[in-house]
């Protein structure tokens, strides 16, 4: 996922996004595509066969729970970039 240079600059510099704005909206719409990519991706890989299977009996693994997850990798990173030890 690439963001345009003007946003890029933006969260680079981390200048507060207001709520609703158009750059937030960007953001926020972005992860769900992201998300939704990373769905049918893993959908594509069990269908044919690579390995992954049925989680907890769901033919499908829910946007939401890839969403949960990458956003508690993301955390988990920002924790380990500033120095924190597990």
């Amino acid at each position: 996922m690439t963001y345009p240079p003007s946003l890029t600059s933006l969260l680079t510099s981390r200048t507060y996004l207001p709520s609703g704005s158009c750059a937030e909206i960007a953001i926020r719409a972005a992860s769900i595509l992201a998300v939704e990519a990373v769905r049918d991706e893993i959908a594509r890989l069990r269908q044919t066969g690579a390995g992954l299977n049925a989680i907890a009996g769901h033919d499908e693994v829910p946007s939401v729970l890839i969403d949960f997850f990458l956003w508690d990798l993301g955390m988990f990173d920002n924790l380990i970039n500033m120095g924190v030890r597990f």
